[in-house]
């Protein structure tokens, strides 16, 4: 009887393993379209999208739900069964598409807005403070809803990142590396520049810690490396996590023009962005009263947020919206399209690194944004 037992479990066994064998291999893929491209998911999902994220939370109220028009989110136990209009959120709003404004006009109308940033991520931090579910599995859960998309990589980078280009900032993660330009003077003179790097780690309560990492010093053409050059943004005060770049242009004692907010919640940098918008003057020079930090940057430098991603085996770094061709060409290649024919992308989906398939005859593959963490080799 026990041999018996042990033959059909070998036969199930090997019955399972396959329907394995003849299961597709996860894969995304980027499908080229009129002025750009698609990124289907491994999961593709037909209009409107339906699908279900396995243990999306680990526990919280029963009754907690999002039910619009476009898009609704319910709670199964741990699980989210989401229902989601994706296709509206492709274009940046404020820009123009075809449309009807009229009927049978033709019209084209303009997009105001995306339920992504006005329905659904308000409602997951309201779901949050309600006790549906932890204020740490926001931000992971976001990012599997939108691995779920099949929409444009610009479109699905703006939806994770925010809309930066309209809004002007980035909230600083983990992935992210500051890189700061200043020049370098003798006897007033500039005679070089200096590139310091800056290091952002998860803090234990949510957030990033800064810490200096080397330095490129360009003097006379000649490069010497260091450590980071000392900065306000290493000196912010403890607690104070959650760092919003400003990149937009801002008169700030009339020497200023990017500036680094930082808070002690996601909350409270909201509460600050807002303050320091409407007076960027007076956020900046009383900030510690308010419960924040504002770090000013000189009008000289430069500093910017990059996007950490690996090639060929090396952490590189992409500017904020970098793409695979931008990768590329800081790495020197030219002729970015001579390495289609070898050229391998892995991005992460559900919490590994799957393939990206592309068609190597066609360029459409190096418009692909970068969401952080892929893996390029050619």
């Amino acid at each position: 009887m026990t041999a018996l037992w042990r033959v059909a479990g070998l036969a199930a066994a090997l019955l399972l393993a396959g329907c394995a064998a003849r299961r597709p291999a996860a894969r995304w893929q980027v499908t080229p379209v009129e002025r750009g491209h698609v990124l289907v998911p491994p999961r593709a999902q037909r209009e409107p999208a339906e699908f279900r994220l396995k243990k999306a939370r680990a526990g919280g109220k029963k009754n907690c739900r999002i039910d619009t028009r476009e898009v609704s989110l319910r709670w199964r136990g741990r699980d989210a069964m989401v229902r989601a209009e994706v296709k509206s959120l492709a274009p940046i709003p404020g820009t123009w598409i075809p449309g009807t404004a009229m009927p049978g006009t033709g019209d084209p109308v303009v997009v105001a807005s995306n339920w992504f940033d006005d329905v659904l991520r308000p409602g997951l931090k309201s779901q949050a403070k309600a006790g549906c579910l932890a204020e740490s599995e926001v931000l992971p859960l976001e990012q599997r809803l939108i691995d779920r998309f099949s929409l444009p990589s610009g479109a699905l980078y703006r939806l994770r990142y925010g809309e930066y280009a309209l809004r002007g900032y980035v909230d600083l993660e983990p992935q992210f590396h500051l890189r700061a330009v200043e020049p370098v003077r003798e006897q007033g003179k500039v005679t070089g520049y200096l590139t310091s790097f800056y290091e952002l780690r998860a803090a234990p309560k949510g957030g990033v810690v800064v810490s200096a990492a080397g330095s490129e010093a360009n003097i006379a053409g000649m490069i010497q490396k260091g450590q980071a050059a000392d900065s306000e943004v290493l000196h912010l005060p403890a607690g104070m996590t959650y760092l919003r770049l400003f990149f937009r242009s801002w008169s700030i004692s009339g020497h200023r023009r990017i500036a680094l907010i930082a808070a002690g919640s996601a909350e409270a940098r909201e509460k600050a962005s807002a303050e320091f918008e409407t007076d960027p003057e007076g956020f900046c020079s009383s900030a510690a009263a308010r419960g924040a930090a504002c770090v000013a940057v000189p009008k000289e430098m430069v500093i910017g947020a990059e996007l950490r991603v690996r090639a060929n085996g090396t952490d590189q770094y992409v500017p904020v919206g970098g793409s695979v061709n931008d990768l590329l060409r800081s790495m020197g290649v030219r002729e970015t399209n001579a390495v289609l024919a070898t050229l391998a992308i892995s991005r992460w989906y559900e919490g590994k690194l799957v393939p990206v398939e592309f068609d190597r005859r066609d360029a459409a593959v190096l418009g692909l944004v970068l969401m952080g963490g892929e893996e390029i080799r050619w």
